[in-house]
C-alpha cells in the first residue's frame, strides 16, 4: 500500500492525472479492510483529498480528509503539530466546499491551538496564520487578514530570509489581498517583489504566473497598455515551461490576457485566446466545472464588445446557472459574471433587467472584492 501511495505521488508529479487517480483508488481500496489503521491510509487519504481539492471538487475531498484528520487524532494525540496541519488542510478545504463558516471555526481554532502550542514562530505555525489570514479575506474580514499575512512576514523573514518559499508565498498573499481590496498599484508592486524573489530562486513556473498577477494588477488599475507587455512574456514563459503548452494555469493566464487585450482594444486577439484557454480547460478539466463556467463568463464580454450581444447574453446566463452553487463558498465568482449578465442583459432590453438590477444592489452591499464591487457600478450606471 505504500508503494501505491508513493507512484500515486509520482504520478502526479508527472501530470499522469488518470494513473494517479486509479493508484490512490486501488490504495484507498485497501484501507477499507484490516489495513484502515495502518498510518499509511493517513497519507492515502490525505492524497485523494488534494486530487479531489486540485479538481476543483473540494465536495469530493471532505471525506478522506476528515478520515485522516480522525485517525491522526487517534494515533498522535489532537494538537501534535501533525494533526492540527490536517484539520487546516480541512477548514480550508470545508470553506471550498460552501461551508465558510465552518472552514473559518476550525481554522480559527488551529490558529489558536499553535499559539498555546509555540512560544515562538515556527513553520507550522505560521503555516495557521497563513490559512486563517485566506479564509478571512475570503469571509470579507479584510483587515483582520492584511493583519495577519503582515504579521506573517515579519516572522517568515527573520526566520527564513526573504528568498524562502514560505516568505514569497507571504508577499504574493499580501499581494493577493491588496489586489481584493482594490489597492492594485500596490498590489503590482507586491507582486513584482515576489516575482524577483521567485526568479532569485529560480522558480521559473511561478515567476510567469506572478508576472502575469503584476500585469493584472496592472489592467485594474487602469494602466492596460502598460500591463500588456508583461502579461504576453508571462504567457509564452508559460507554454514554455509546461509540459506540451497544456494546464490550468496557463489557460487562466491566457483567459487573463484576453482580458487585457480586450481592455486595449483587441477584441479579435481577446477572444482567440480565450477560445484557447477554453479549450484547454475543457481538455484539462471535468465537464460542467466551475471554473470554464467562470472562463466563459469572461469570453461572454469580448463576444459584447464584438457586437454578439445575444451570444454574450446566453453564454452568461448558461454560465450562471453553474455557478450558482458559489454564491457562499466563493462569492466573487458568482457575482462578477451576475454584474456582466446585468449589464448585457440590461443592453439587450431583455424583460429580467429591471430584476437584475435590484439583484445587483443588493450584492453591492456584500463584502465582494473591489473587481467585483467595480463591475457591479459599472452595471448599474449604464443607462
Amino acid at each position: 500500500m505504500d508503494g501505491l501511495q508513493k507512484r500515486s505521488t509520482l504520478f502526479g508529479d508527472q501530470d499522469k492525472l488518470a494513473d494517479q487517480a486509479r493508484v490512490i483508488g486501488e490504495a484507498a481500496a485497501l484501507c477499507e479492510g484490516a489495513l484502515a489503521t495502518d498510518a499509511v491510509c493517513e497519507a492515502v487519504w490525505l492524497e485523494q483529498g488534494a486530487i479531489a481539492s486540485r479538481d476543483r471538487r473540494p465536495e469530493l475531498a471532505l471525506a478522506p480528509l476528515r478520515r485522516a484528520w480522525a485517525a491522526r487524532k487517534k494515533r498522535l494525540g489532537e494538537e501534535h503539530a501533525s494533526t492540527l496541519n490536517v484539520a487546516g488542510v480541512l477548514a480550508f478545504t470545508q470553506a471550498d466546499a460552501g461551508d465558510v463558516e465552518g472552514g473559518l471555526a476550525l481554522a480559527e481554532a488551529v490558529y489558536a491551538a499553535n499559539q498555546r502550542i509555540y512560544t515562538q514562530p515556527t513553520e507550522t505555525s505560521l503555516r495557521a496564520m497563513l490559512r486563517l489570514s485566506r479564509l478571512l479575506k475570503r469571509a470579507g474580514n479584510y483587515a483582520r487578514a492584511e493583519a495577519l499575512v503582515d504579521e506573517y512576514l515579519v516572522h517568515a523573514r527573520r526566520l527564513f530570509g526573504d528568498t524562502n518559499q514560505n516568505t514569497i508565498l507571504g508577499f504574493s498573499d499580501r499581494a493577493s489581498l491588496l489586489f481584493g481590496v482594490g489597492r492594485f498599484d500596490e498590489a503590482a508592486a507586491q507582486f513584482d517583489v515576489a516575482a524577483k524573489a521567485y526568479r532569485t530562486v529560480k522558480s521559473d513556473i511561478n515567476a510567469a504566473l506572478t508576472q502575469g498577477y503584476v500585469a493584472d494588477s496592472q489592467r485594474e488599475a487602469g494602466h492596460a497598455a502598460e500591463a500588456l507587455p508583461g502579461q504576453l512574456e508571462a504567457v509564452a514563459a508559460l507554454r514554455r515551461l509546461y509540459p506540451k503548452a497544456q494546464h490550468v494555469m496557463l489557460a487562466r493566464a491566457l483567459t487573463n490576457l484576453a482580458l487585457t487585450e480586450s481592455a486595449v482594444g483587441q477584441p479579435d486577439a481577446a477572444l482567440a485566446h480565450h477560445d484557447e484557454a477554453l479549450a484547454m480547460h475543457r481538455a484539462l478539466q471535468p465537464k460542467g466545472l466551475t471554473t470554464i463556467a467562470f472562463a466563459e463568463a469572461l469570453r461572454a464580454m469580448t463576444l459584447f464588445e464584438l457586437g454578439r450581444a445575444a451570444d454574450a447574453e446566453a453564454a452568461l446566463r448558461s454560465a450562471l446557472e453553474v455557478l450558482e452553487p458559489l454564491r457562499a463558498s466563493a462569492p466573487n465568482q458568482y457575482w462578477e459574471p451576475f454584474a456582466l449578465l446585468t449589464r448585457v442583459a440590461c443592453a439587450n432590453r431583455s424583460s429580467d433587467c429591471e430584476a437584475l438590477r435590484r439583484g445587483a444592489r443588493e450584492a453591492q452591499a456584500r463584502s465582494l472584492a473591489a473587481g467585483t464591487q467595480a463591475r457591479l457600478r459599472a452595471a448599474l450606471d449604464q443607462p
